[in-house]
């Protein structure tokens, strides 16, 4: 952490005048004011004075001292209290004022007690509880209300993803192709034109040697997000949300829906929220399923908590409550939950139109048969949602709706369709489920659910293919049912479900599953499960056995044992975080008694800052792995990445969502830039190949990139050492660590006693260029004078003494990056 240590360094100047500073003392208005003559009666004094609310700073008002009476004007004290109190006592405020003024007493009204503290010299405003605003708590985890700058996504930014793999048959049975097999591969080219309001792009192609058509096109996609609506418009091979009963079939052409990952701290579903008042400042502690959430310190008041963490299915929600004198209370209520839910008044879309696709021999052949998909689902309240949806093509359509009620006693679901196609009519579909979870007591958990779907032989949706085979309906009726049910604790979890199908000219088919899972430990869980199928032909019962132990970080030890299969799999894992220069591996072994065969396996994946590669190998052979029959296989795949922003061009590893080049500054060419440094490696980092590149920003959600430098220089100053993002879909940023603004300067100032000046401000202006900003400069408790983020050139310090101080400082451009100037004797009065 070297860079980081210098940094350090450069700054403990700053840091201990940040340490040392003293708050300025405030203006004793009041002080002065008295000690003047006193003057008539009618004359008055008007003078700025702090207000209190419940003993807490909102604000300053002008106030009018006339004798003994003192006045406020009524606007600048509503605009003050609104916030915290509610909209008929500031009613009442206003109506009490005389020409826009208030007295103490005028502003008692509505649960206020109002008065000036003549000693402490300020306006209190002390408030009942039903004067009180109730106030808006959000806990769950979030953007928050982070307004530090982020940085602006380059007008073009590009990058192409590529991957190669190689594969090699070592042995292979006889007659097979042994030796080097076709390579294969993929490319993405993708990007952002215009940066925040514009629009992205890709185009997604693989690659198989062997193949007819070597590379072939899988999908094109150009793409517009308004962030402000949360609507995404795709245009291209589209990829279409269904709901209900509906079909996701191949199309190209236009869709517009509603994208809640444009705003990811958003909540879109109902919230869990409960309301209390507090008489007292007091501590709360919120508790979700008997797990403490968040604590809080709130003053007295009234309170409207939400966004409180809710599981599927039942809460109990609990505010253990503690206020200053000790005394504590508990309130409890109970929450339902479903992640199918929609909040009130939120709406939920999708709509898509266009021709029909198809990639039969790998390439894809567009046909003039159009088709159309959407749906619609609105919360009507946090309990209850219900939605339409319609697809359709030239051969007919298919309608159906949806709903969702969340009752005292669990949720409710129906959803039914109907299709009218040519030559087939008119056929539909139904569904309905049922689901709930609960406790008993505070240990044990336990989760209901039951599905039923009855599909009619002649529903049939735009996605079906093949209905017809010559005019017989190629399809059967179906019946489905199932049911599970769970209980829980923290170390014990058992199951039971059941599954029964039932289709027309086959027969049914029906499945039993119970099982137990037990956790020893924090690092030990074993399972058995019994399972029973039987169908048309065919009866089996059988168990299963697992093993789950992590031996350490990041490692993980699979055994599991099929009887009815008499399948034995043994697995070893070891996936550290994705860091630069990170080797993770897995090894696995299976025997399958069943059909006589063993297969030994090893993977290999390496996380290198320019690329990634992975190797593997697997033995497939009977069980004693001997035999002309034994075959083996090698493969080996290497992925990069080449992006272009600002016009800087560099090497990476596979771009996901956004990326950003991390440049040095000319100051640091020979210093290598290391990107969220931690004990356990880098994101990225700058090298022989140029800047670095991280190439896997989240989108549409803050995050912040911090930046070391190795052996930075003292004095150095690197400003925050982090960069903001907030980046839209496939954008590129590209942005320089380090300035020419990176000199530190130090000294000391005195009096002609030699006495240190503690306290002193000024600034550093530069000589040559009086329209820039000034430096600020200060000096601590010792006289110590610091300035920072200076450029080489002549600047005119001056220094706020009695009487002020200036002198020409020049900042050698020698490459140094800390200068002293020694010490400066001042005059001080």
């Amino acid at each position: 952490m070297a860079g980081i240590s210098s940094l350090a360094h450069a700054l403990e100047p700053i840091l201990l005048l940040a340490a040392s500073q003293p708050a300025e003392p405030a203006t004793n208005t009041i002080d002065q004011t008295m000690a003047e003559p006193v003057r008539p009666p009618a004359s008055s004094i008007t003078i700025s004075l702090p207000v209190t609310l419940d003993g807490r700073y909102i604000g300053d008002i002008q106030m009018d001292f006339a004798g003994e009476s003192v006045t406020f004007p009524a606007e600048r004290f509503v605009q003050l209290i609104q916030a915290d109190v509610t909209a008929a006592t500031t009613t009442l405020i206003a109506q009490g004022s005389s020409a826009g003024i208030l007295t103490p007493q005028a502003a008692s009204v509505g649960g206020l007690q109002v008065r000036y503290d003549s000693g402490l010299q300020e306006l209190q405003v002390i408030t009942l509880l039903e004067a009180r605003n109730r106030r808006i708590l959000n806990v769950s985890p979030g953007e928050g209300a982070d307004t530090s700058p982020v940085e602006v996504p380059e007008a073009v930014s590009l990058f192409l993803n590529g991957a190669i793999s190689y594969s090699h048959i070592v042995e292979g049975r006889r007659g097979s192709n042994r030796g080097r097999q076709p390579l294969t591969g993929s490319l993405e080219f993708g990007g952002r034109l215009f940066g925040n309001a514009g629009v992205a792009f890709i185009t997604r192609q693989v690659y198989d040697e062997a193949a007819a058509h070597p590379f072939r096109r899988i999908e094109s996609q150009l793409i517009y997000d308004d962030v402000t609506r949360l609507i995404r418009i795709t245009a291209g091979d589209l990829r279409n949300r269904g709901t209900n009963l509906q079909a996701l079939p191949r199309m190209a052409g236009l869709s517009v829906e509603r994208f809640y990952g444009l705003e990811p701290t958003r909540v879109f579903r109902p919230i869990g929220q409960t309301t209390f008042d507090l008489e007292r400042p007091s501590t709360v502690q919120v508790r979700v399923n008997g797990l403490v959430f968040q604590e809080l310190y709130l003053n007295s008041g009234r309170y409207d908590l939400r966004d409180l963490p809710l599981n599927q299915g039942s809460n109990a929600i609990e505010l253990v409550i503690r206020d200053d004198t000790g005394r504590e209370q508990i309130i409890s209520q109970n929450n339902f939950f479903d992640f199918d839910l929609l909040a009130t008044g939120e709406t939920d879309f999708s709509a898509a139109a266009g021709v029909r696709s198809d990639a039969p021999d790998g390439v894809i052949r567009y046909s003039n048969d159009w088709i159309f998909s959407g749906f619609a689902r609105h919360g009507f309240s946090d309990t209850f949602t219900a939605g339409l949806d319609a697809q359709g093509d030239k051969e007919g359509v298919a309608i159906g709706a949806s709903a969702i009620w969340a009752s005292p006693i669990g949720t409710w679901r129906l959803q039914a369709s109907g299709s009218e196609r040519k030559e087939i009519g008119f056929g539909y579909a139904a569904g309905a489920g049922y689901s709930s979870t609960g406790y008993f007591g505070k240990d044990w958990r336990w989760s209901l659910r039951a599905d039923a779907q009855y599909v009619d032989d002649k529903f049939a949706t735009i996605g079906d293919i093949a209905l017809l085979n010559g005019n017989t309906i190629d399809r059967a009726a179906r019946t489905r049912i199932s049911a599970n049910a769970q209980i829980n604790s923290s170390r014990l979890s058992f199951n039971l479900s059941g599954d029964y199908e039932k289709i027309q000219g086959e027969g049914t088919r029906t499945t039993a599953l119970a099982g137990v899972n037990y956790t020893v430990n924090s690092t030990l869980a074993v399972g058995v499960f019994g399972r029973h199928v039987k169908a048309p032909g065919q009866s089996n019962t059988g168990f299963f056995f697992q093993l789950n132990w992590t031996p350490g970080r990041n490692r993980l030890v699979r055994a599991t044992y099929d009887t009815a299969r008499r399948e034995v799999d043994l697995n070893y894992r070891y996936s550290p975080q994705p860091y630069v220069g990170t080797t993770g591996y897995e090894i696995g072994l299976r025997r399958s008694g069943e059909i006589d065969t063993a297969e030994l396996s090893g993977r290999v994946a390496h996380i290198s800052n320019r690329f990634e590669a992975t190797a593997q190998h697997s033995v497939l052979s009977t069980a004693n792995f001997d035999g002309d029959e034994r075959i083996q296989i090698s493969r080996a795949t290497v992925a990069s990445s080449l992006v272009l922003a600002g016009g800087k061009v560099s090497l990476s590893r596979p771009v996901r969502e956004a990326f950003a080049i991390v440049s040095r500054h000319p100051t640091l060419a020979k210093n290598q830039i290391l990107i969220d440094r931690t004990e356990n490696g880098v994101r990225a980092q700058s090298d022989g190949f140029g800047p670095a590149v991280v190439p896997d920003l989240p989108t549409y959600i803050r995050t912040s990139t911090y930046v070391d430098v190795e052996n930075l220089p003292p004095g150095y100053d690197l400003g925050s050492g982090q960069f903001g993002f907030k980046a839209p879909l496939y954008a590129g940023y590209s942005v320089e660590a380090g300035s020419a603004a990176s000199v530190s300067m130090i000294g000391s100032v005195v009096n002609k006693a030699g006495e240190p000046l503690s306290f002193i401000a000024g600034q550093m202006q530069r000589k040559d260029r009086p329209a820039d900003e000034p430096i600020p400069v200060f000096t601590n408790r010792a006289g110590r004078l610091v300035g920072i983020g200076l450029t080489p050139g002549v600047y005119v310090l001056t220094l706020r003494t009695d009487p002020q101080y200036q002198q020409d400082i020049t900042i050698d451009g020698n490459g140094s990056t800390l200068v002293n100037i020694g010490e400066i004797r001042v005059d001080q009065r």
